[in-house]
């Protein structure tokens, strides 16, 4: 009686435990791109920084996209950065717009006890925003 309610636990911890370390793989990904885009620079190629954040993430199937680089002028508390402007605008504090690029990772995950924890897959997702120069 007991041992189908265990069962079910015991899925639903293993899938969990699954999801946060693809998660955390994404993650990784991600984050390298933007360390690869910060020491490269804003001459950076998007296919690059795709390639690192795929390959780096150990994740088969997961994909990436790299936005354009544009320049803004970041401001607030968390810090947002607004619209779009030309790099050689002046910001409000006086400082020249800097130039920013998002690289955003995502990975379908399909539960490894789908009869336990659900039918279907769980689109992970992570996004960075990284300064170029």
């Amino acid at each position: 009686m007991a041992f189908p309610v265990v069962l079910i636990l015991l899925g639903n911890i293993v899938d969990f435990g699954l999801v946060l370390r693809h998660h955390a793989q994404l993650a990784a990904g991600v984050a390298n791109a933007g360390l690869y885009a910060s020491k490269a620079g804003a001459g950076v190629s998007a296919d690059a920084l795709r390639g690192v954040a795929t390959a780096s993430s150990g994740l088969s199937g997961a994909t990436a996209t790299v936005s354009a680089a544009a320049c803004y002028c970041p401001a607030g508390t968390p810090r947002t950065l607004g619209a779009a402007m030309a790099c050689t605008a002046t910001c409000s504090d006086g400082a020249v717009a800097s130039k920013y690029l998002t690289i955003s990772g995502s990975y379908a995950y399909s539960p490894l006890f789908p009869a336990v924890s659900g039918p279907g897959l769980r689109v992970l997702s992570y996004v960075a925003t990284v300064m170029v120069r």
